[in-house]
């Protein structure tokens, strides 16, 4: 029984965590991808990173907005109903 219990509770913990929440951040049009990570990098470095299901801290915004980047929404996405169009690489939601 302890075996049942223990293997119930490593397939939730993994289930838990198999899904993600997408921070959108917005700037000016000739900011590039690169410098998105590059700011993310430096400020999960000094903040520390953002937590599936919650939303940045104010310290972490204001990281971001020193690189010129502004916090805009979070997506949450619902699990196991999203795949990643190999055509444009973007995530897509299942509409059933």
């Amino acid at each position: 029984m302890k075996r049942l219990v223990t293997a119930a509770a490593l397939l939730l913990a993994g289930s838990v965590t198999a899904f993600a929440d997408a921070q959108v951040y917005v700037a000016r049009p000739d900011k590039s991808d690169a410098e998105l990570q590059a700011a993310t990098r430096t400020c999960d470095q000094q903040i520390g990173s953002v937590r599936d299901g919650t939303i940045p801290s104010a310290a972490y915004n204001k990281c971001m907005r020193r690189f010129g980047w502004l916090y805009q929404k979070t997506i949450r996405t619902p699990r196991g109903r999203t795949w990643i169009d190999p055509e444009t690489g973007e995530l897509r939601y299942d509409t059933e």
